[in-house]
């Protein structure tokens, strides 16, 4: 049994060119192609589930291969499979080349993204969470002088000291 990242690197090395559905996006699929450096087009739809492969794309390197419809869709698989692929191989360059740097994989960037986030919230939670005077607590508790919600099942600590 290969490890995942060597079983995808070798089963990708057969595909020349990913093309994402119109009825439901590849989501993890499309995640997994273009890291294993597969040009991946998609097209976005009406809903959700039909969205997310083109929000992935939009995240890598092949940002190119967002089509803007059925018919741009059609054009842009006939271009990249033309050739002998031609296109499609510029694209996956690129995209092996920027596997360790494209924001989609940057697996470090994403976690101190998430924490800014998590910490800006908590922020904003602490500051509008604390009543002035004459203002009614709202059901907020307080713990250790930080405010508090206990119905939530998230457990935040406080901002750590800078």
């Amino acid at each position: 049994v290969l490890p995942k990242e060597v079983h995808l690197l070798e089963k990708s090395r057969h595909a020349s060119l990913f093309l994402d559905t119109f009825a439901f996006s590849g989501h993890g699929t499309v995640s997994q192609m273009l890291w294993a450096g597969v040009p991946a087009l998609t097209s976005p739809g009406e809903r959700i589930g039909q969205r997310i492969a083109a929000a992935v794309v939009l995240a890598s390197s092949a940002r190119a291969l967002v089509a803007r419809g059925e018919e741009d869709y059609v054009r842009m698989a006939a271009a990249l499979a033309s050739n002998r692929g031609a296109k499609a191989q510029g694209v996956r360059a690129r995209l092996e080349a920027a596997r360790d740097t494209d924001p989609l994989f940057d697996i470090p960037r994403y976690v101190a993204d998430y924490e800014r986030l998590l910490f800006a919230t908590w922020d904003v939670l602490a500051a509008s969470a604390t009543p002035g005077p004459g203002i009614p607590n709202a059901g907020f508790g307080e713990v250790g002088g930080a405010p508090s919600l206990p119905r939530f099942h998230t457990i935040v600590a406080p901002r750590p000291p800078n």
